[in-house]
């Protein structure tokens, strides 16, 4: 006999925090997952943070005007050694490289007739190098007036043996420039821009927020080059269609090294949807799940929201209440990216007795935990955020502090994430087994005609739809020749598929009904000669295609007719 399935998890984020004054530096989130722990002054007005981790070292970069300086993340302390960063725009940006544990940090100089970008290269805590990003475009003829609104950074590796790529937002001038390091990732190989609207005379609006979002893999728009590209989301508050806001522009960008094919894609378009109609601020990917998180920045009415938008049909998933407006910076968990961080401001002003800073951390699309950070408004500029999953601390820079907020994600109510399990398989034959017997794959000699990796992933959520029948599970498998990306589409000999399911899956489905089913891409087709054993909770098949499948069931829902009153 099979459990009854689980309620929905209670959305503690809707439950208000009681507004009590700051004792001390601690101080807990509702739910108990936040919890602040320390603050740290550094100085000045910090505006970029980032996590550095290599062997034994647990640094804290903060940029404030003309200095990185460093905290000690062993010992929650600032740390004597400084790096002296001359600057005429007192903001600056960070990116970290984590697969060379160094930093890249971006800032806007004065010349003369002209704003020169220029980013600098820390290691350890040392300043190994600098280049400039935009000199080749005001020599001979000083022209550049430079707003950094944005910052995107591809890790390197990411997908093959890719270098890191830099892309920078310069809001006035509606230009990205698109920084392809060398291999070691201390210099600029190739600097190119793309000019996505023409550049701003008078006043901007600047987003106050990370306006760039970049979505570097498991991109699955039905656009034929994204296999080899990237998508490029940008968050321009200048940017309005017949007067109204709400809309992002989309851009397909293909991989480093190559001569720069920026190719204009549909807008998002999220202006019909109150309140994104009225703007939005920050952003973020999340490509593993193809989510974009969009902060709505709306400051009125006390209210403030999240959208999460769907990257395979760029259409919006869902829509979060966060309760309180000015929403502006959102920062995803990399290592589990379903875990969302966004600062949201209640109140409307220095006037506000009720004033106060929010950090909110967002679970698969839920509040699961608010923490209010400081009463009153205009000493605590919120200007950076990052996240050590290893020591689960979220570090923010506020005022002229950084506040440490340690994260107890032994309280939230999670799920295990999407399993991914890839075998390689020789012409001579193998198999891919999945943990837990879930799955098995048997491919027959002479499938395959050169070694080949096939990969299975479990789907954490069915985004296409599945009518009235139950999704008991849905997973993906792809292939494609080893060492390489080239898509293995067809297996003659067929192999077999064998899936075992367990009860607690099967929710709302009557078990007799199960079928395995395959996407075709307008809607999902039972796969012929699938065989349900009802003994052995279990299915198989012979397959000669891989896609995404579903096994899909029958429920026992009831319609009640509809009734109207004469």
């Amino acid at each position: 006999m099979r459990p009854p399935r689980p309620l929905a998890r209670t959305v503690l984020g809707t439950l208000l925090v009681a507004c009590l004054p700051l004792l001390g530096q601690s101080r807990a989130g509702s739910a108990g997952v936040l919890r602040l722990v320390a603050r740290i002054g550094v100085g000045g007005e910090p505006s970029a943070i980032a996590v550095d981790h290599c062997g034994g070292r647990n640094d804290i970069l903060v940029y404030s005007g003309s200095k990185v300086r460093f905290i000690d993340g062993n010992t929650l302390t600032l740390a004597p050694e400084e790096i002296s960063i001359p600057s005429w725009a007192w903001e600056g940006w960070i990116a970290y490289d984590r697969a060379h544990h160094q930093a890249y940090v971006l800032q806007v100089t004065l010349r003369s007739g002209w704003q020169e970008l220029l980013a600098h290269v820390i290691s350890g805590r040392s300043h190994i190098g600098s280049f400039s990003v935009n000199e080749q475009w005001n020599d001979p003829v000083p022209q550049d007036s430079y707003d950094l609104d944005g910052l995107a950074f591809k890790q390197p590796g990411s997908e093959g043996n890719n270098p890191g790529r830099l892309i920078v937002d310069n809001t006035r001038g509606g230009t990205i420039d698109v920084i392809d390091l060398n291999g070691a990732g201390t210099e600029a190989a190739r600097i190119q821009r793309y000019a996505y609207r023409a550049a701003i005379e008078g006043t901007v609006f600047l987003n106050s927020a990370n306006t760039l979002a970049l979505e570097t893999q498991h991109e699955t728009l039905p656009i034929d080059d994204l296999a080899t590209s990237d998508l490029l989301y940008i968050s321009d508050a200048n940017h309005k269609i017949d007067g109204r806001r709400g809309y992002m522009r989309v851009l397909s960008l293909n991989h480093p090294l190559e001569a720069l094919d920026a190719v204009p894609l549909p807008d998002l378009d999220l202006s019909g949807t109150w309140p994104f109609g009225n703007g939005q601020k920050g952003v973020a990917t999340a490509g593993s799940l193809d989510r974009l998180y969009v902060a709505s920045g709306l400051q009125s009415f006390e209210k403030g929201y999240m959208g999460v938008v769907d990257t395979t049909d760029n259409q919006l998933e869902r829509v979060v209440n966060l309760l309180y407006g000015d929403t502006g910076l959102v920062h995803v968990d990399w290592y589990d990216p379903r875990r969302v961080f966004i600062a949201t401001y209640d109140g409307f002003g220095s006037w506000d007795p009720d004033m106060a800073l929010y950090l909110n951390l967002v679970y698969d699309g839920v509040v699961v935990d608010r923490l209010r950070l400081v009463d009153g408004y205009g000493t605590h500029d919120l200007r950076g955020m990052d996240f050590d999953p290893y020591l689960r601390r979220l570090y923010m820079t506020l005022g002229s502090e950084v506040f440490v907020i340690q994260v107890n994600y032994g309280a939230l109510p999670t799920e295990p994430p999407p399993l991914t399990v890839s075998a390689a398989i020789p012409p001579s034959g193998g198999t891919l087994q999945v943990p837990g017997g879930r799955a098995a794959l048997d491919f027959p000699s002479d499938a395959v005609s050169q070694d080949t990796t096939v990969t299975y992933t479990e789907t954490a959520r069915l985004a296409l739809g599945t009518g009235d029948l139950y999704a008991v599970r849905g997973f993906e498998l792809s292939a494609a020749i080893s060492g390489t990306t080239t898509p293995v589409t067809s297996f003659d000999p067929p192999y077999e598929l064998v899936l075992h399911y367990t009860d607690a899956e099967l929710g709302g489905a009557i078990e007799s009904t199960l079928d395995l089913t395959w996407w075709d891409g307008t809607q999902w087709i039972a796969v012929p000669g699938t065989v349900l054993n009802l003994e052995d909770n279990q299915l198989s098949a012979s397959l000669d295609h891989m896609t995404l499948f579903a096994v899909l069931g029958e429920t026992n829902r009831a319609y009640l007719p509809v009734v109207q009153s004469q």
